[in-house]
């Protein structure tokens, strides 16, 4: 039979109930046997929630049903060759009625420090107020070639003309609203990945070529260009990424993601334009760096969302965002 999940004010009455008992001259394991759970369950309940007043249950049951935090999970990788732990990952994500947070980052230890202040305000720039669930902020898109993605359900999703394509190439373009940036384009082809990599390249050449001739614009660096590989050696995914800044002092990052997806036989290219937060975000005011912020967050969150769904599965990525159901 499956153990019932009692809720925090039911488990702070039980907790009270005991407190009586003993009160009674009735022993712990008496008491605890009136409630009908073990002694572990007794004591766990007893550290987490002894000494809780009335308000704090209330006020924990609101975010217990606002879904407020999924998960926050950090890790390190351990280098033999430094005998300690190099680099630093951190992976959060957060949802509460239609805004939700997909979060990971990846540094070196030594440059915590400097990243410690723009990991706190990304979450000190959200504003999560209405219940939800990450499914009511998500919403699926079929695509003509049979591939299915994820998109926040308050953004547009428009599906461009593909007229000179096969009949299953489609291409979305996502927006949030009536503002510019972030932006994200999915675009799905019935290729392999070394196709998909030639196509990258071509929008690479075309959007360099866009920059370059700009009166309005500059690149701010050169290009950063990954590929990523299995344990065999044999590529599984490429990215591209390149900050460039506008004449009117807008410092912004366009990124590329180029993987085979879980679906049909085919490949997405998928690209985020969107405010850039690592680049001298100190160089504006407080008010235009938490807007910056939020809109870099929003953007980041869509992509991810698109590219991981697209790769592991609309489902999979669903029931891996709700942490609750694996008993965390």
């Amino acid at each position: 039979m499956p153990r019932k999940k009692h809720k925090p004010d039911e488990i702070v009455a039980k907790l009270r109930q005991v407190d009586v008992l003993l009160s009674q001259g009735r022993s712990v394991g008496e008491a605890v046997r009136a409630i009908g759970v073990t002694p572990l369950t007794y004591y766990r309940w007893r550290k987490e929630f002894g000494g809780l007043k009335g308000g704090q249950v209330k006020r924990l049951k609101e975010l217990d049903n606002g879904n407020a935090a999924f998960a926050h999970l950090a890790g390190g990788v351990y280098d033999d060759d430094q005998d300690g732990y190099g680099r630093m990952a951190r992976l959060a994500s957060f949802t509460r009625g239609d805004d939700v947070l997909l979060m990971f980052a990846s540094f070196d230890y030594v440059d915590y420090p400097r990243h410690e202040g723009m990991l706190a305000r990304f979450f000190g720039s959200l504003s999560l107020n209405d219940a939800g669930t990450p499914q009511e902020a998500l919403l699926e898109v079929a695509a003509s070639g049979g591939e299915t993605f994820l998109a926040p359900s308050d953004w547009s999703v428009d599906e461009l003309d593909m007229s000179d394509e096969p009949a299953t190439a489609s291409d979305y373009m996502l927006t949030n609203g009536t503002d510019e940036y972030p932006n994200v384009l999915v675009m799905l082809r019935p290729i392999d990945l070394e196709g998909g990599r030639e196509l990258g390249m071509q929008m690479i050449s075309e959007f360099t070529a866009q920059i370059e001739q700009s009166s309005q614009a500059a690149f701010a660096g050169g290009p950063k260009m990954e590929t990523y590989n299995s344990d065999t050696g044999t590529a599984t995914a490429h990215s591209y990424a390149r900050g460039w800044d506008m004449e009117a002092g807008a410092h912004l990052v366009s990124e590329f993601y180029i993987r085979e997806n879980a679906g049909p036989d085919s490949v997405s290219i998928i690209g985020l334009n969107s405010f850039d937060v690592r680049r001298n975000i100190d160089s504006f005011d407080e008010k235009a760096r938490d807007v910056i912020f939020k809109s870099w967050v929003t953007g980041a969150s869509a992509d991810a969302a698109a590219h991981i769904s697209l790769r592991e599965g609309s489902a999979q990525f669903l029931e891996a965002l709700d942490v609750r159901k694996l008993g965390r």
